[in-house]
């Protein structure tokens, strides 16, 4: 949404009108949208954040809408490139190699 001066120097505002991947058109009137943060991949209202992690306690955060999004567990989306690094180091073992190196939880003796 926009406001828009004419020529007399009134201000009117105008409609947004947003038209989806699928096809659905969103019309939207206000004197304040909200900002909307936009996918990545195709332009889409985005609502999620890719959550692969790129180190220092980091995730990528790329925005991503619903469709473009990867679920790999709930809650946990990934983006199409990290998704495929992840098959690929699924793929070579390294899920098996990093869990075999987990040292399980001992019970702290009390006095």
């Amino acid at each position: 949404m926009s406001l828009v001066r004419s020529a007399a120097g009134l201000e009117r505002m105008m409609a947004c009108n947003i038209t989806k991947r699928d096809g659905m058109t969103i019309f939207i009137c206000g004197s304040e949208l909200p900002q909307w943060e936009v996918c990545a991949e195709c332009g889409d209202v985005a609502d999620i954040l890719c959550d692969y992690p790129v180190g220092d306690g980091l995730t990528c955060d790329r925005n991503l809408c619903a469709d473009c999004a990867v679920e790999v567990a709930p809650n946990l989306h990934y983006c199409k490139p990290h998704f495929e690094m992840w098959k690929q180091f699924k793929e070579s073992g390294g899920v098996r190699d990093v869990l075999q190196n987990v040292v399980p939880f001992s019970r702290l003796d009390r006095p």
